[in-house]
């Protein structure tokens, strides 16, 4: 995207409209200042400094010509090659140089201050660069350790809540089931002790019911009995009557 948007301010800029030129440069340096990573990565800290650079360069129109556009196809043929070009200030932007371009230049530069020293054997070199080689490797593989470390630690801390989580859920599962089984419990219970409560007031009025009717019972026997003995009257009584009856009759004849 950074590559894209030098190249279409370098167009804007060329087509002398600057002030859109420089407003692209600048938002993209924004963006790239915006990227949220733990450790920013060599080439976006380049890639910052090459975009403040080229919008430096966008002052005036002039210095675009002079400075900007050589700044601005340099940084799109390294880019777009993967390779190193320069761009003037070779301290700050290393985009894509090797260690043995970067070696070179610093025995260059000592070589510019003082002629007379003798320059490196190649094979100094060789070893130097197979030691700093030896060295990134070493660090990478204690980053690629440290970070397998702490994944293996975050992978552990996870398992260990999601533990946690899954034996609070079965405890509140345990709790769920143990008061569903206390509140079925109860209502059994309760229903146990409704239906004997039922069945003792069906046998209370089973009771009073029966003793109704031995009531009524002995009472229809009282008057049985009653009646039997007013009947036995009567026929005593009837009796008497037509014995007197007769008896006075004869005497009357």
């Amino acid at each position: 995207m950074a590559l894209n948007n030098v190249r279409k301010a370098r167009v804007l800029a060329d087509n002398k409209e600057l002030k859109k030129a420089k407003d692209k440069v600048d938002g993209t340096k924004t963006m790239l200042e915006g990227v949220k990573v733990d450790d920013p990565a060599e080439l976006i800290k380049a890639l910052i400094y090459d975009l403040q650079q080229l919008s430096s360069f966008m002052k005036t129109q002039t210095d675009y010509e002079e400075k900007g556009r050589p700044y601005a196809l340099s940084f799109e043929t390294s880019h777009d090659r993967q390779r190193y070009a320069a761009r003037g200030d070779v301290d700050k932007v290393r985009s894509f140089a090797t260690p043995r371009m970067n070696a070179y230049l610093q025995q260059a530069k000592v070589f510019d201050i003082n002629p007379r020293l003798p320059p490196p054997k190649e094979a100094d070199d060789v070893k130097k660069e197979q030691e700093e080689r030896e060295k990134q490797e070493r660090k990478e593989h204690e980053e690629r350790k440290e970070r397998e470390r702490k994944e293996h630690e975050e992978r552990k801390e996870r398992e260990r809540k999601e533990q946690e989580e899954r034996k609070e859920r079965e405890r509140e599962e345990q709790e769920r089931k143990e008061r569903e089984e206390h509140e079925e419990q109860k209502r059994k219970e309760q229903e146990e002790r409704e239906e004997r409560e039922r069945k003792e007031q069906e046998e209370r009025e089973e009771q009073e019911r029966k003793k109704v009717e031995e009531l009524e019972e002995q009472k229809r026997k009282e008057l049985e009995k009653r009646f039997y003995f007013i009947n036995i009257v009567n026929l005593v009584l009837n009796f008497i009557y037509n014995v007197l009856l007769k008896w006075i009759t004869g005497r009357r004849t």
